[in-house]
């Protein structure tokens, strides 16, 4: 999200009295799309988040307390390992204050003691910081790059799109994941369906993340969600092999696989 649609987004919050709940950790996980794998993390990438631009909005007439509008729900599995189970949050101090007073806090002390002491130690010490910049995004960076050639060799051929950058107008890009949109007849419910029953791969189409009861106003039938933070990078490019090989067999019989999704219990 650009800066100046987070400045907007964080006017309309306060204008309405709303609280903004950001997972926004993925703003550390950012890359140039235009340079080779690398440490270096250039200003282009380092946006003001949208709690600090709450906070760097000073206060607010419908926010007597200064709770603020905003705050930054952070997890270090999404950059220190996905069994640590542990997060953190940043908002104004006031909204702080509070949440380290609700009954879940101060019952039982943090979620995950233990994995909260050491990651309060590598915080300190500067050790996840260069890990994140050092190993994590030089890796994701990789992948993403052997994911978006693999996309453009073996699935962009039969229709398929991907999302250029993360960021509108920047050479930039972030995350554990490559949002696809396929042109077809099915949908990718079904497409899923017959990856999994007959390549053996499981992809997140796009009506996972559709919110039920407004499918109208954001709809993914035609797309699906690609993780390249967790497959082998041979592994990743294998299976993308491997997805363009169904694609072309769907289209190849069509008449087949209107049968199969017609039927009562389909495959999708």
């Amino acid at each position: 999200m650009s800066l100046g649609r987070r400045e907007g987004l964080v006017k309309l919050a306060r204008k309405y009295d709303a609280l903004i709940i950001s997972d926004d950790v993925y703003d550390l996980l950012q890359w140039s799309l235009t340079t080779p794998v690398s440490t270096i993390r250039p200003p282009e990438m380092r946006l003001l988040r949208i709690c600090d631009i709450d906070r760097a909005l000073g206060p607010c007439d419908n926010d007597p307390h200064g709770f603020g509008h905003a705050v930054s729900n952070g997890s270090f599995t999404k950059i220190a390992g996905p069994s640590v189970r542990t997060g953190w949050a940043e908002a104004a101090p006031a909204f702080i204050a509070g949440l380290a007073r609700a009954a879940s806090t101060r019952s039982g002390g943090a979620p995950s003691q233990l994995c909260a002491a050491m990651l309060a130690e590598v915080v300190e010490n500067g050790q996840l910081q260069r890990f994140v910049d050092e190993t994590v995004r030089p890796a994701l960076q990789q992948r993403h790059g052997l994911m978006i050639d693999a996309i453009r060799s073996h699935v962009s051929p039969l229709g398929a799109r991907t999302r250029a950058a993360s960021l509108k107008g920047c050479d930039v890009f972030g995350g554990y994941f490559v949002w696809m949109d396929i042109d077809s007849d099915f949908s990718t419910k079904f497409i899923a369906g017959v990856l999994r029953s007959e390549e053996d791969i499981i992809i997140g189409h796009g009506q996972m993340f559709t919110v039920h009861g407004d499918e109208e106003s954001a709809s993914f039938d035609k797309s699906v969600r690609l993780s390249f933070s967790w497959e082998a990078e041979e592994d990743i490019v294998d299976g993308i092999k491997r997805i363009g090989l169904a694609l072309a067999r769907i289209q190849a019989n069509k008449e087949y696989y209107l049968k199969v999704a017609s039927a009562p219990s389909n495959i999708g």
